[in-house]
C-alpha cells in the first residue's frame, strides 16, 4: 500500500513537471513551428486528460466506500492544472475543438459531483463506508 503512494506521488511529480514544460512552451509560441507543438501538446494532454478524469471518478468513489483513506486531492489539483492548461492552449482544428469541449463537459460534471459529495461528506448528509 505504501509502495502504491509513493508510485502515485512520483507520478503526480512528474506530470506536474511535464505540464509546467507545457505552460511554458505555449508562453513561448511563435508563427508555424510553435503551432505545430502546440498541436502536439494538445493532443498529448487530451490523451492524458481523458483516462485520468476516469480515475479521479474511481478514487472519489473509493473514498466514499471507505477503501481509500483520502480524497485524491492531489490528482485532482493535477487534472485541473491539465485542463486550464488546455483552455489555454489553441484549438488547431473544429474536431479538436469539439474533442475538448466535450471532454470538458465531461471533467466539468464530475467536478460539481466531487464537489458536492465532498460538502454533503463535511455536513454530515452522507457517510463514508469503512473497513472494520
Amino acid at each position: 500500500m505504501a509502495e502504491d503512494r509513493r508510485r502515485r506521488d512520483r507520478d503526480d511529480e512528474d506530470e506536474k513537471e511535464e505540464i509546467n514544460l507545457y505552460k511554458g512552451a505555449v508562453q513561448r509560441k511563435e508563427g508555424g513551428a510553435a503551432s505545430n507543438a502546440s498541436s502536439e501538446k494538445f493532443e498529448d494532454l487530451m490523451l492524458r486528460a481523458e483516462p485520468m478524469i476516469e480515475q479521479i471518478n474511481s478514487l472519489y468513489n473509493q473514498f466514499l466506500s471507505g477503501m481509500e483513506r483520502t480524497p485524491p486531492l492531489e490528482r485532482r489539483k493535477t487534472l485541473d492544472q491539465i485542463m486550464d492548461t488546455l483552455a489555454a492552449i489553441g484549438k488547431p482544428t473544429a474536431a479538436n475543438q469539439f474533442k475538448y469541449q466535450t471532454m470538458y463537459n465531461q471533467y466539468r460534471s464530475y467536478r460539481d459531483r466531487w464537489d458536492k459529495m465532498m460538502l454533503d461528506l463535511e455536513k454530515g448528509k452522507i457517510k463514508r463506508g469503512g473497513l472494520k
